[in-house]
């Protein structure tokens, strides 16, 4: 499984903003009124962001998707003015919004995982994206990365975007336009952008408050054409949306994929093997995971986890999954489930063909939760 790579954008931001001294930005403000829900900019929601992205039939994906309206309101930030004043860019805006934090760093309960294309990997080059392609993270409001198997994705902003945007690009194909001449995935050393270290052209559409952004000029004629299933249309995925929606996440992960507990048993001994293996044995199969973040009413973290059984009985996985927490112990550390997730303090919920799990991280980084899926980690397996 392929993580979201958000450790060079992380690492590129806090050396812009003064080095090893620097520290993240004071996120007290707006915490202890902000109530996860609460903002209804642009009505995103997990949903939502399914319905952007054509049904391809990979088996197996990443999606990430957020509320940047309602992040930033929840941290009181504003996009700059000027995207060449890389210091109020970055640290009074940028790093605020997607700087996840560190292991003893409580302040940020919430945060937008953005990547390239959406952000450049150089951050202080925002104004020249903007330059580019005529608008840039400060106009979106909400937004939806895909990922499946390398080398495509699709990325959807959705914003105000001025009517000058993507204006002056070349067409490739009816609706979609093209940073600069060169075929798909193809790598340019002599053309590299903001949009793509690489290279590689990037296409983009446009739908009214919407842009898609993807590798592949197939991909985004399917998003322009507007035809056929979306992953909205994937009951179990569907499920897992529903349950971060109700409860009111402002950021959130969804994978497809196989949790079988087999390949992940190869680092371990084989004592440890065979426990883990007993564990998780009667645990029904399942293949979509959803991992949310909200903020409630004291402004402390919530973590929303999302299950979604292949078979549909969530009863039955839910019953699994509470001894999982309850019991079980990380394949990485050794050490309980519920002491790595800082989860003592549980709830799990047998819905609708979805289990929810939801707790707030005590004692323990509150990103661990989307780690263990990473890394191939209990809670997040099944015999």
């Amino acid at each position: 499984m392929r993580s979201i790579a958000l450790v060079a954008l992380v690492g590129v931001a806090v050396a812009c903003s003064g080095g090893d001294d620097a520290a993240p930005p004071s996120t007290e403000s707006g915490l202890s009124t902000t109530v996860a829900g609460d903002a209804e900019v642009g009505e995103w929601s997990v949903g939502w962001a399914l319905s952007e992205i054509p049904a391809g039939g990979a088996t197996e994906f990443e999606l990430s998707t957020g509320n940047v309206a309602a992040v930033a309101d929840v941290f009181g930030v504003t996009p700059p003015d000027d995207l060449a004043d890389h210091d109020d860019a970055l640290n009074g805006w940028l790093l605020p919004l997607t700087y996840p934090g560190v292991a003893d760093y409580r302040d940020l309960p919430v945060w937008l995982n953005v990547q390239e294309p959406l952000v450049p990997t150089i951050v202080t080059d925002m104004a020249v994206f903007d330059d580019l392609v005529g608008w840039s993270l400060r106009d979106v409001d909400a937004f939806v990365d895909y990922r499946p198997p390398a080398p495509g994705y699709l990325v959807v902003a959705r914003g105000a975007f001025d009517e000058g945007a993507l204006a002056g690009l070349a067409e490739v194909a009816p609706g979609i336009v093209t940073t600069h001449a060169g075929d798909d995935l193809a790598t340019d050393i002599a053309n590299i952008h903001p949009l793509d270290r690489l290279g590689r052209a990037i296409r983009l559409a446009r739908h009214d408050d919407r842009i898609a952004m993807s590798l592949t000029t197939a991909l985004a004629e399917r998003w322009t054409e507007g035809q056929g299933s979306t992953l909205a249309d994937d009951g179990r995925l569907a499920a897992v949306a529903g349950a971060l929606d109700d409860a009111g996440v402002l950021m959130a992960h969804v994978f497809r994929n196989d949790f079988s507990v087999g390949s992940a048993l190869r680092a371990v001994s084989a004592e440890h093997a065979t426990a883990i293996t007993d564990l998780v044995d009667e645990v029904p199969p399942f293949d979509t995971v959803g991992i949310g973040w909200a903020i409630d009413a004291e402004g402390e973290a919530v973590t929303v986890l999302a299950v979604a059984p292949i078979d549909g009985d969530a009863a039955a996985l839910a019953a699994e999954l509470e001894t999982s927490f309850a019991e079980g112990v990380s394949l990485v550390s050794l050490r309980p489930v519920s002491e790595v997730l800082g989860a003592t303090d549980f709830e799990i919920t047998a819905g609708d063909r979805v289990v929810t799990v939801t707790y707030q991280p005590r004692d323990a980084f509150w990103w661990t939760a989307a780690q263990t899926v990473f890394q191939r980690d209990l809670p997040f397996l099944h015999g």
